[in-house]
């Protein structure tokens, strides 16, 4: 994990004026008025020093106290499923029914975490096809069940998985 940290100090003489930043622990990446603090791999509260100096004498210092967190992985909302050019799709108990050799796009909600996000789907019958939080899926031609799993990544390497149950019906009297 990393933060940006800045400090814009400014000379009551006009002198120009620099900087010199430090960690104990972690890693500093920059220089001037603006640096990247790289956080150390385990929790807890970390002191970053900057002092920024006008070249006659003149300094002045402060410390940032900057806490490493657990982060969370993201949260998950309701898959959003919607039929694709026809109407066989339905939702009850639990899993979603849908025509043999029809398809349904499927989106994967996000409603929490530190994105951006990658999106990892796999099914394990019938045809999936993906690009980030959006799939499509397209029942097989024989009646059965498939599952649709979807794996989300944040940008800190957390990750949360989402499932879906499908049945693919061959009788058309099922979304009567």
């Amino acid at each position: 994990a990393s933060v940006s940290l800045s400090c814009p100090a400014v000379d009551a003489d006009g002198d120009e004026v620099s900087y010199e930043w430090f960690a104990s622990y972690g890693e500093v990446r920059g220089e001037g008025e603006a640096v990247t603090w790289i956080a150390p791999g385990e929790l807890g509260s970390y002191v970053v020093t900057v002092t920024a100096r006008d070249g006659f004498g003149g300094e002045s210092r402060r410390d940032i106290l900057i806490s490493v967190t657990p982060s969370l992985t993201p949260r998950l909302g309701a898959f959003v499923v919607e039929p694709v050019g026809h109407e066989m799709l339905k939702y009850e108990l639990g899993v979603w029914d849908m025509y043999i050799g029809e398809s349904c796009r499927i989106e994967c909600v996000v409603v929490e975490g530190d994105g951006p996000f990658t999106y990892e789907w796999t099914v394990d019958e019938g045809i999936l096809t993906a690009d980030g939080a959006v799939a499509t899926w397209q029942a097989p031609d024989v009646r059965g069940q498939a599952t649709i799993k979807v794996d989300v990544t944040d940008a800190l390497g957390n990750t949360n998985s989402g499932q879906l149950l499908m049945f693919a019906e061959d009788c058309t009297c099922a979304f009567n």
